[in-house]
């Protein structure tokens, strides 16, 4: 059964069973609403599959501003890859289930 384009399935497969999404959102909220709007911007552009330059191109910023924004979405989400932005945007609802 799909939600809004991605399968249980899949979703289980990020975050196990729902539970488990409500503790990652449960563990992470302060972590997340640390994030400044534009790294918010940033992060669903990237949970979204945009290379860096259309991000950039879309956000209207240099390059140089878009990897300062994913060093500080790293520091301070502790994201190691796109998984784990995947796993943020989701969560928090920057992106449909």
């Amino acid at each position: 059964m799909k939600k809004n384009g991605v399968s249980k399935r899949k979703t289980e497969k990020i975050f196990g069973e729902a539970s488990n999404l409500q503790q990652f959102i449960n563990k992470y909220e302060t972590q997340f609403k640390s994030l400044a709007p534009r790294e918010v911007e940033a992060l669903t552009l990237i949970a979204q599959g945009f290379e860096n330059v259309v991000i950039a191109e879309k956000m209207a910023i240099k390059s140089k501003t878009l990897h300062n924004y994913q060093g500080s979405i790293r520091r301070k989400l502790g994201v190691k890859n796109e998984i784990d932005y995947i796993k943020y945007a989701l969560a928090f609802g920057l992106i449909p289930f």
